[in-house]
């Protein structure tokens, strides 16, 4: 059973640090392969819609929205509760800026 995202929280460099109901902190954003956000169109596209929306006013969380069902919605774009685990990863190292 995929666990379901609770919290979602804004970090520096289009980064989010996620918190799961099973206690499991993860994170989303840039990984290492050079094409993983090509490869993953949907978070390609979230990203964009987040980075252009960002601005020095911006207050934490204005573009994330969080269903029942533990998907994830940035600026109109969803990602399922299954692909926001398993796009995820463990540790804040595994991402670059």
């Amino acid at each position: 059973m995929i666990p379901k995202l609770v919290k979602a929280e804004m970090m520096p460099n289009l980064r989010l640090k996620l918190f799961f109901d099973n206690k499991e902190i993860r994170f989303l954003g840039t990984n290492s392969s050079k094409d993983f956000i090509e490869k993953n169109s949907i978070l390609k596209n979230m990203f964009s819609a987040w980075g252009a929306s960002l601005s020095s006013l911006s207050g934490t969380g204005q573009s994330l929205e969080i269903a029942k069902d533990g998907s994830l919605s940035i600026e109109n774009h969803t990602l399922s509760a299954k692909d926001v685990y398993e796009l995820s990863v463990p540790n804040l190292s595994e991402l670059k800026i």
